[in-house]
């Protein structure tokens, strides 16, 4: 059995696209509450999410008159002072292979609709927004749990990238699969537990998980999952690591 991280795994089930926008509107200012900017932030993105939406079912077909027909599953953000990063899982409606190529026009399609997207909101933002950073990212799947609240919609989105260390591809995989995923997804607050390879830009080991609140991830249950004597054996090998909890603008029911 081969590690599923060193397989020539190219079929894509979801299309990762991660943005960066930047607009000093997304600083906090003349708001009563942090809470109130907060939900003034959401509306605002999910608007331009829905704008996008709309976009990409006008124009994406049309790539190479061979449709890749997407469905937006979840659009995920997280606030640094002026800056948003973004998240937009589009899963494919077949799983298959997708060309470099398909991937570049598929870039340039996208960043198009995105822009066009936030010129429909712009005169709601009060500052003009740009779109600093555009990647695409092709994701096969490995694990796909539906969690403790699957019947719930997420509110929190956790992602851990990493690559692993020369040797202990398979040893992370079976860890992931045995104990890890299946342990983190039956914590109550998680609504789902998937893991894919990353085919394109960052680390390798892509694992993302749908969670009621981020209490979920100092709960006791959370973190005896995360506690495991195999856990503590997995985790030192892991490389590149990257940690970030975003916030759901939309998601699929």
């Amino acid at each position: 059995m081969r590690s599923a991280l060193l397989e020539e795994a190219a079929t894509t089930h979801v299309v990762l696209m991660r943005v960066t926008l930047s607009s000093e509107s997304f600083i906090e200012r003349d708001v009563d509450s942090h809470a109130s900017h907060e939900k003034n932030v959401d509306e605002r993105l999910g608007s331009v999410s829905s704008n996008f939406v709309c976009q990409v079912h006008e124009r994406l077909p049309a790539l190479r008159g061979n449709p890749v027909v997407l469905g937006l599953e979840h659009c995920v953000f997280r606030q640094e002072a002026s800056q948003v990063h973004g998240h937009f899982y589009m899963s494919l409606s077949q799983p298959s292979v997708i060309e470099d190529e398909t991937m570049k026009e598929a870039k340039h399609v996208l960043g198009v609709c995105l822009k066009k997207a936030l010129l429909v909101e712009v005169d709601a933002i009060a500052h003009g927004v740009d779109l600093t950073h555009l990647e695409l990212s092709r994701l096969s799947q490995i694990s796909d749990l539906r969690g403790h609240a699957s019947s719930e919609k997420p509110k929190i989105h956790y992602v851990v990238q990493t690559d692993v260390q020369r040797g202990w591809e398979l040893e992370i995989d079976q860890w992931y699969a045995q104990e890890h995923l299946p342990g983190l997804a039956s914590v109550p607050g998680c609504v789902f537990a998937k893991r894919y390879v990353n085919l394109d830009e960052g680390p390798k080991s892509f694992a993302c998980y749908g969670l009621l609140s981020q209490d979920t991830l100092i709960s006791r249950e959370w973190l005896d999952v995360r506690d495991t004597k195999w856990a503590s054996q997995a985790r030192p090998h892991f490389i590149n690591t990257q940690r970030n909890i975003y916030h759901h603008v939309l998601a699929k029911s």
